[in-house]
Formats: C-alpha cells, structure tokens, sequence
C-alpha cells in the first residue's frame, strides 16, 4: 500500500486544475470521433475529415464530495497538428500551442436539488 501511495504522489499533479491527464484523456476521446475501429480497418475505411470538436468528461471528486465537469473544446487546426507533428512549424520556448480550451466547474454532491443548472454551466 505505501508503494502505491508513494506512486500516487508522483503522478498528482501540484495543481489539481492543471492536470495534463485530464488534457491526454480529451485528445484521446477526440481521437475517437475521427480514427476507424481496429476492426473496420480490415475494410479500408478511409478516415474522417477534421473538425471543430467540443467534449464533456465527468470526474468525481471524493475528497470534497463533489464533481468536477470538464468541458473542452479542439480546433480542426489543433487536431491535424497531432496528426501529423512532423508538418508542425517549430515554435520558440515561449510559445503557448493555441487550439484546445479546458474550462471546468466544480459541482457539489450536496444538495442534490438543481444539478441541471450546475452541468449547464460548464
């Protein structure tokens, strides 16, 4: 169990709202909507044009007894850019990469009267 522990704090990041993980797992889900199936690739489909893309994740919270609603939104340009790196223009140290936008909004578990109102704010 202490092993684990000592693994878990490695990972945490020092920020809980800046959590790279949460920012792998959009790109992952977005990666869905445009790459075929393992098993449709034996059929050749081709794959699909990129697009603007806007997602949800729902995350809970135990510590504070809450949820946590991620909303992201991917640009075409963003995602051709992982696509294919390689075509990428090279950027200075300081450049921040624009096209993907994370905004969250933390949503208690208590009271539960009103968690539509909460989910339509993310």
């Amino acid at each position: 169990i202490r092993l684990h522990c000592l693994g878990e704090t490695r990972v945490k990041p020092s920020d809980s709202d800046q959590d790279a993980c949460v920012a792998a797992i959009f790109l992952v889900i977005a990666q869905e909507h445009f790459y075929p199936t393992p098993e449709s690739k034996r059929k050749t489909l081709a794959m699909r044009e990129f697009h603007d893309l806007t997602l949800r994740l729902l995350t809970m919270v135990i510590k504070q007894q809450g949820f946590i609603l991620y909303a992201a939104h991917m640009t075409k340009g963003f995602l051709q850019e992982c696509h294919d790196p390689f075509k990428t223009p090279l950027r200075g140290d300081n450049a921040t990469v624009s096209g993907m936008t994370i905004k969250y909004t933390r949503v208690p578990a208590w009271p539960v009267l009103g968690p539509l109102e909460w989910f339509g704010t993310a």
